[in-house]
């Protein structure tokens, strides 16, 4: 008869608290990563499944039978994209646009397969597989909850997804036990990391003396504490410590000033109130002498999209700014209106700083749907924004989802009715469809009309506004704003692009007014992607058509 094994010793407290944090760092980085690409593209589900498909993925990757991964080329893969992300973070780098949005998936997957594989290794005998498992279920839920409920709790930036990245390079080093090392090799590990911080920081204190010095400072300060911390890749424990200094640093710049105003972060973002020195302008005063004028601004920023700005100087904080500037498309809207009777009535999905309310005249009423709180209350704080306290319209914020709120109102009628919800690269698709079209029309007055705003690095929305315009019989116009005077810039406006659509059998407002070309009244000669409906938006389509 053979005797029974004896069962082996359990496992130290220290290795199950390993398997954890070996599965709650990939966990934090999926959804690190999954707010930081939807931040800066679209809230849609397909990109939601691509960063959740490949945590999947390298689980099971790592644990396949007879899949061995070296932790040496990994870290190496893993070092070099998490230092590309870090550097994404930059204006510069992001202004390249879509492709920029692969390295941050690229990097996710190696830190899943460097992580898990690592779990792979650390796989005990089949007496403690079930704690095991039990640990990594915990380890990913815990990744989970940091993300959802703890880091916005702790944090007002979303700071958790650099944490998370620079935690991950000090979990996979290859060598897990590096003896301390006297002399110039430890002193090195504490000089770089510092070196890589001055070098971000010195960078950014570059004064620039043109427009293409401006470009050029903007790369260096991407590049050179990149480069600084690529080149200790070789040491894990120095690059583990360089990339946390990177990453830091890279994270600071994109949230500066860091000293705002205000930063709030609720469930749709974080939003900040900076104050910055706006462009300078060349004058004449009153002697006849040649001055410099410059002017201080309150920006609203939620990521890195300005949702408006105001001048602090009172002879000019009544002037609206960035996209709704009086000389660009909203202007000639409101002028084009105003030239058949007041605008008694005036609608607004989106109020960022409330910039639209300068426009309003006695008499008339401007409601904002704002579907964020806080939005609001940075709105109606006047020691941020006087827009909505210096309203000669009687101005009103209702909260909620624009479209669903303007649906509750059904015996109200608008003379304009405002979608500002497009100049963030996460938009909402609900807002922009067949049926939510159907809805604005349904709400306007005779003669009345419904202005897109359509500004976005990534997608081009015209052809979805005519598209659906079209199928409902409605007269569309765009244009899309390439002018900018000096003295419009020193005012703070934005190029932008706006549509306006009509009601069917009308003409538009704008028609004759400046560059609108009127859009396309054939539903047949628009692309099926961009016949947008409830049930079926493409997101995916026009990213790529662009």
């Amino acid at each position: 008869m053979e005797a029974a094994e004896a069962p082996t010793p359990a496992p130290a407290w220290r290795l199950r608290f390993q398997w954890a944090l070996l599965a709650l760092v990939p966990s934090s980085v999926t959804l690190g990563t999954t707010q930081h690409i939807t931040t800066d593209l679209a809230a849609v589900p397909l990109l939601w499944i691509v960063p959740l498909a490949l945590y999947l993925l390298t689980f099971v990757v790592a644990f396949a039978p007879g899949v061995r991964l070296s932790r040496p080329v990994l870290f190496l893969a893993y070092g070099v994209l998490a230092v590309a992300t870090a550097c994404s973070f930059y204006d510069p780098v992001r202004a390249l646009g879509l492709p920029v949005l692969a390295i941050p998936l690229a990097a996710l997957f190696a830190l899943g397969l460097l992580l898990h594989g690592r779990l792979a290794e650390l796989r005990p005998d089949r007496d403690h597989l079930t704690e095991y498992y039990l640990a990594i279920a915990v380890g990913g839920a815990l990744g989970g909850v940091f993300n959802a409920l703890v880091a916005p709790a702790l944090f007002s930036t979303v700071a958790e997804y650099p944490i998370a990245l620079a935690l991950a390079a000090f979990l996979g080093r290859p060598s897990e036990e590096e003896a301390p090392r006297p002399g110039l090799s430890a002193a090195l590990d504490v000089l770089v990391p510092v070196a890589v911080a001055a070098a971000a920081v010195v960078t950014s204190r570059l004064v620039p003396t043109s427009v293409e010095g401006a470009r050029w400072t903007s790369w260096l300060q991407a590049l050179v504490p990149a480069l600084i911390a690529l080149a200790t890749i070789g040491w894990p424990r120095r690059f583990a410590w360089s990339l946390a200094a990177l990453l830091a640093a890279a994270w600071v710049s994109t949230q500066s000033p860091v000293t705002a105003l205000h930063r709030d972060r609720s469930f749709y973002g974080v939003h900040r109130v900076v104050r910055v020195t706006g462009p300078s302008m060349l004058a004449t005063d009153a002697s006849g002498r040649q001055v410099l004028l410059s002017q201080k601004l309150n920006v609203l920023v939620d990521g890195i999209t300005r949702h408006g700005s105001q001048p602090l100087d009172p002879e000019r904080r009544r002037v609206p700014t960035t996209y709704y500037h009086p000389s660009g498309p909203l202007g000639d809207v409101v002028r084009a209106l105003r030239l058949r009777g007041p605008l008694g009535d005036v609608g607004i999905i989106g109020l960022g700083a409330g910039t639209i309310a300068a426009y309003g005249e006695p008499g008339e009423r401007f409601t904002y749907f704002e579907i964020d709180p806080k939005v609001a209350a940075i709105a109606r704080d006047a020691s941020f924004f006087t827009y909505l306290a210096d309203a000669r319209a009687e101005t009103t914020i209702r909260l909620g989802d624009g479209r669903r709120s303007l649906e509750a109102l059904a015996d109200r009628r608008f003379d304009l009715i405002v979608v500002d919800a497009f100049s963030s690269d996460a938009i909402p698709a609900h807002l922009i469809t067949k049926e939510a079209l159907a809805l604005y029309l349904s709400r306007l007055k005779p003669g009345g009309c419904v202005a897109f705003h359509l500004t976005n690095r990534f997608l081009a929305l015209d052809p979805v506004v005519g598209a659906i315009a079209a199928d409902l019989g409605a007269p569309a116009a765009v244009l899309s704003d390439t002018t900018l005077t000096q003295q419009q810039l020193f005012e703070g406006k934005d190029l932008s692009k706006w549509a306006v659509v009509g009601l069917p059998g009308s003409a538009l407002a704008v028609e004759g007014a400046g560059a609108w070309s009127k859009l396309a009244s054939d539903p047949a000669g628009y692309p099926a992607r961009a016949h947008w409906t409830d049930d079926r938006s493409d997101v995916v389509g026009l990213l790529f058509s662009r």
